[in-house]
């Protein structure tokens, strides 16, 4: 977790994407959870994708939209919140409803996809931390493609795939130590966890 923080901090500058890979049940997901939930306060916004397929990917997207016109209704001092003015300010005009509920159809995914990079594109907006979790599926879809231009925020990724380490600095996991996973274990958990647990 130490290296993920000292990597977002010296990556000011260039801002390239951390890519954590390694075999499957090693503890990547766990490990940037681990730190989202250490250093949440340090970011302005915490995106997190579960980025399996396109699909889940996309869905992912819209559920962090809704979450923000919601955040954005929060802020109005109007009642009911003027969800129209909401949605022209996140360029979704015509797809968000009267109760500022996104309206779902197959051309929302994308436009909302794309409403939401260009949100991170914004000036102004820095500071974000996008996660792209599980990006294994580096044929059907290219993952880059959901990356924001701006990269005035950062990206880190999980995969099981070593060559995704070209989508930027990559960093093998290797299999945890039985007590370095145990004490993770009891930080998840928010208990003492011996190896003598019935389940372990």
């Amino acid at each position: 977790m130490r290296y993920i923080h000292d990597f977002i901090k010296r990556n000011d500058s260039r801002k390239t994407p951390l890519v954590i890979y390694g075999i499957g049940g090693v503890g990547k997901t766990q490990l940037v959870r681990e730190f989202v939930y250490t250093y949440e306060t340090d970011f302005t916004s915490v995106i997190w994708i579960t980025a399996q397929t396109l699909h889940t990917t996309q869905n992912s997207f819209l559920r962090f939209m809704q979450r923000l016109i919601y955040s954005y209704a929060g802020k109005s001092m109007i009642s009911p919140p003027p969800y129209s003015k909401i949605a022209r300010h996140l360029s979704i005009s015509d797809l968000v409803d009267k109760n500022g509920l996104l309206i779902m159809d197959q051309d929302t995914m994308h436009r909302v996809t794309n409403a939401v990079i260009m949100w991170l594109n914004r000036d102004g907006n820095r500071d974000w931390l996008l996660v792209f979790d599980n990006v294994d599926d580096l044929e059907s879809f290219r993952i880059s493609d959901h990356f924001p231009s701006s990269m005035s925020g950062n990206i880190i990724l999980t995969s099981r795939r070593p060559e995704c380490h070209r989508l930027g600095e990559g960093r093998s996991l290797e299999v945890m130590a039985e007590q370095d996973s145990i004490s993770l274990l009891s930080k998840s958990y928010g208990r003492k966890i011996k190896l003598t647990d019935k389940g372990m």
